[in-house]
């Protein structure tokens, strides 16, 4: 059985699973004009931004405010995020928010666990002419384009940096 927690913030709105899932509440909403309707609470469908992390849109009192959902689950269930920590993940895999993947750590330790994982400027990327390079700074250094710019190539945010196309491989 699934094991469901009230969101710190958003207690009768909203909770958190220990394995990544959110939902929904069931509750009574009142509408502006004064009407009263039930709303079945359901699990929250989950979007995957530009970084590859999952995350949701929550509600509260006519206000939307879009969260990483691996935040969410470590302020539930693991507890108020120390001064200068952030949630870091387990091995190789963004997507899996289970409560045993995530922890609180240090930046440079989430730099480090980045760059094991192949994420972000770690990634290895290519030449739209077939041209590969290990990293993003070695293909900034070699091209002279900025990293940022690449970047956004490769994000698809951006047509072209240096005359070419980018992709992550």
């Amino acid at each position: 059985m699934i094991q469901w927690k009230d969101i710190p913030g958003y207690e009768g709105y909203y909770q958190a699973s220990r394995c990544g899932q959110i939902r929904s509440v069931d509750r009574v909403i009142e509408t502006r004009r004064r009407c009263n309707y039930n709303l079945k609470g359901r699990i929250i469908s989950l979007s995957e931004n530009e970084l590859g992390y999952l995350v949701v849109v929550l509600c509260r009192q006519c206000k939307a405010k879009s969260f990483k959902v691996h935040q969410l689950i470590a302020l539930t269930w693991i507890g108020p995020r120390p001064d200068k920590m952030e949630v870091c993940h387990g091995e190789l895999d963004r997507k899996n928010n289970s409560v045993g993947n995530l922890r609180y750590d240090t930046r440079s330790a989430n730099q480090l666990d980045c760059r094991r994982d192949g994420h972000g400027k770690h990634r290895p990327v290519r030449r739209s002419d077939g041209l590969e390079f290990t990293n993003i700074a070695m293909a900034a250094e070699f091209t002279g384009c900025l990293q940022n710019h690449i970047t956004t190539v490769c994000r698809g945010r951006r047509n072209k940096c240096g005359g070419y196309g980018w992709s992550y491989l």
